[in-house]
């Protein structure tokens, strides 16, 4: 299924517990259609301070075609209206320092 949906450029967002694991997890998606490009728009560390934050999070739009990775909880409620999410880990602060 997520074959299909790199393939259809479809939007689809990565949520991760560290930046590695979201990057590492948006390049293993852009490359699982090898030897294919995928050539639509991807995000392997998406954050609140990227320039196109307001275009990915509206509502009064459909999602772009882009795969975005994330580690801000704050994304699971703005990016709730995306049709496809991936949450890998526990997103829950553990506390420790």
């Amino acid at each position: 299924m997520l074959w299909e949906l790199v393939l259809l450029g479809e939007p689809l967002v990565v949520m991760a517990p560290s930046p590695s694991e979201s990057s590492e997890t948006v390049w293993a998606l852009v490359n699982c259609i090898s030897p294919l490009k995928y050539f639509s728009d991807f995000r392997p560390y998406f954050t609140i301070h990227d320039s196109e934050f307001k275009e990915y999070t509206t509502r009064t739009q459909a999602p772009p075609s882009v795969i975005l990775g994330v580690t801000n909880p704050f994304f699971a409620k703005t990016l709730q209206h995306w049709p496809h999410i991936i949450r890998i880990g526990d997103l829950k602060p553990t506390g420790k320092v």
